[in-house]
């Protein structure tokens, strides 16, 4: 898929800051929430950690998917609706700055067409030695 930068010319705009600890964070529509399985069953997260096999919209899956090489993923729904995305929030827990994009659309009036969660910048890469406790888990696991 290609990024279009048709809004290069607008600011980001700061909105807040969103709290992660999972070390993930995960972008839903507020509808989905209520579908979303949660699980205590620790050795089949460790399980799903290790193989990035479970791409389910549960807590199970996004772990699942936010461990992967890739650290992100798609969750889905039982007839494979996309209903999230997943991603490991840099370098683990903490409060993240959130910011948009908003673009005057001229019949349409200011709308916000990009958002973007900062969990690392480039000041920050040269302090930061800690990775989130889901890879910490998995690598405690790798080793035993």
């Amino acid at each position: 898929m290609k990024v279009h930068n048709n809004y290069e010319n607008d600011s980001w705009e700061y909105i807040g800051t969103i709290g992660v600890d999972s070390g993930q964070m995960m972008l839903s529509d507020p509808s989905y929430v209520k579908h979303f399985a949660e699980s205590d069953d620790v050795v089949k997260l460790n399980e799903v950690i290790k193989n990035g096999s479970d791409n389910s919209y549960s807590y199970l899956g996004a772990c699942s998917q936010s461990n992967t090489p890739q650290q992100a993923g798609v969750l889905v729904n039982d007839i494979g609706a996309e209903m999230g995305i997943v991603c490991s929030s840099g370098f683990g827990d903490g409060s993240y700055p959130v910011y948009v994009k908003r673009h005057n659309f001229s019949n349409g009036g200011k709308r916000v067409v990009e958002m973007k969660i900062e969990f690392v910048n480039e000041e920050q890469w040269s302090d930061v030695r800690i990775i989130s406790n889901h890879q910490a888990d998995y690598l405690k696991g790798e080793q035993e």
